[in-house]
């Protein structure tokens, strides 16, 4: 799987990544058996290239969390030196839970989404989060807009309707914590709705609110369904909810 992600062509974002999660621990639960039965000068010498990979990645990004390489480092001499002055006595199966020191750096990467937050569209773990941030979270304060949604949606199931959870669809969510009609969903390219199917829907109440682009106006796989809401719908004035939100017009098909 992992040649198969470093060949493949297109577009590949890293939470693909998370697919090879099961092999890896399986692999892992593999190794840690049949290490009870291997040559014990092997655990040192896969310990050492191990460590020295992890202390390598993390190195690349100083000066994130310098002085956990400087610890890191210490345990790991720490826990060589103890593998070798087990190598006579004990069995490989106790220096192989030795091997458990290696998962520290991993954990701490682990929890970088939880310390400085995720991009919400192309979520990642990794030091890196310290200098990219989730700058759409950022930029995209959308309390005033999500406060007139809930005051004014009245019976409907959906907060609202968004083209995609791309363009603001999934940031929505997340702020509001509430339902939200992807219409395109992930990148705008669904077509859950013929137009007059869209239109029963609508009238029978199951969302109110539109939030378009103006580009998502005029094209894409819904557009005959935009073009009706732009049509048919009235504009909320952005007074009304607090001013444009990330050049979104706010679209009411009650009225």
């Amino acid at each position: 799987m992992f040649i198969y992600f470093s060949y493949a062509e297109g577009i590949t974002h890293r939470y693909y990544f998370a697919m090879m999660a099961s092999s890896i621990a399986a692999l892992i639960g593999i190794m840690f058996v049949k290490l009870h039965d291997v040559k014990k000068i092997w655990i040192p010498i896969i310990f050492v290239v191990t460590a020295c990979v992890q202390l390598y990645i993390h190195s690349l990004y100083t000066p994130w969390l310098s002085a956990v390489t400087w610890i890191c480092a210490g345990v790991f001499v720490l826990t060589l030196i103890a593998m070798l002055l087990m190598m006579k006595k004990a069995k490989a199966k106790t220096m192989a839970y030795l091997l458990a020191v290696l998962l520290i750096l991993p954990a701490i990467w682990s929890l970088t989404p939880v310390i400085y937050s995720d991009n919400s569209q192309l979520p990642i773990a990794g030091p890196e989060l310290v200098n990219q941030r989730d700058s759409f979270d950022k930029q995209m304060d959308m309390t005033s807009l999500i406060d007139f949604l809930k005051d004014n949606r009245e019976d409907a199931i959906y907060l609202a309707l968004t083209p995609s959870s791309m363009s603001i669809g999934a940031e929505l969510i997340l702020q509001s914590e509430d339902a939200v009609m992807v219409l395109g969903g992930f990148n705008g390219g669904d077509m859950p709705f013929e137009l007059d199917e869209f239109i029963i829907a609508v009238d029978s109440g199951m969302v109110r609110y539109a939030l378009l682009s103006n580009i998502q106006n005029a094209n894409g796989s819904n557009a005959m369904i935009y073009q009706w809401i732009v049509e048919n719908a009235r504009e909320v004035p952005p007074r009304v909810y607090g001013g444009v939100v990330a050049n979104i017009k706010v679209f009411d098909m009650w009225r």
